[in-house]
């Protein structure tokens, strides 16, 4: 038995992120923690401090972002690389502390990446050969937070405030 409903919005909507690789290098050799560590520990508060789906739309054009989008895209698999480039780059970094679920077994969350994207960071690394401390640590590198039913970016895209020449490459989640 098959269900149709009329008149009512239904969306297979997911994530549209991408990477924008600026043509302008600034890497940051090292970076003030403000107030993000205390006694060598980053602390992340809330699961939504590591979840990246298709809203709200964000850039995340600073250290700390790119840190976020790292953790939930890559963080399972590869967080001994991403604490040693956090020692490299942090004056006093020691290691993370993660929020807890409050659902199935509670144990540490480290973070989500909409089906759509979860392959961009990897892709981009590899395709690129983009080290890990440059991604994070190199404000070149700007993460696009979008969902493809909204499609923010590509609005943006068209503005004047936009320019395409400051560019290098544009990585997005394909379809």
């Amino acid at each position: 038995m098959i269900k149709i409903r009329n008149g009512v919005f239904e969306t297979n909507s997911s994530s549209s992120h991408s990477i924008v690789v600026t043509k302008t290098d600034n890497p940051l050799e090292t970076v003030d923690p403000e107030w993000r560590m205390r006694d060598g520990e980053i602390k992340f508060w809330y699961e939504d401090d590591l979840e990246f789906g298709r809203t709200p739309f964000n850039v995340l054009s600073d250290w700390y972002g790119r840190l976020r989008y790292t953790i939930a895209s890559l963080g399972e698999t590869h967080m001994d690389e991403i604490v040693a480039a956090c020692k490299r780059h942090i004056p006093g970094f020691d290691h993370f502390k993660f929020p807890t679920s409050r659902y199935e077994d509670g144990g540490e969350i480290l973070g989500y990446v909409d089906h759509q994207s979860i392959g961009l960071l990897r892709h981009t690394l590899i395709a690129h050969h983009v080290t890990m401390d440059d991604f994070i640590f190199n404000d070149k590198y700007i993460v696009i937070i979008d969902g493809d039913e909204y499609c923010v970016f590509n609005r943006l895209r068209n503005t004047p405030m936009f320019d395409e020449n400051a560019i290098d490459y544009l990585e997005e989640a394909n379809d």
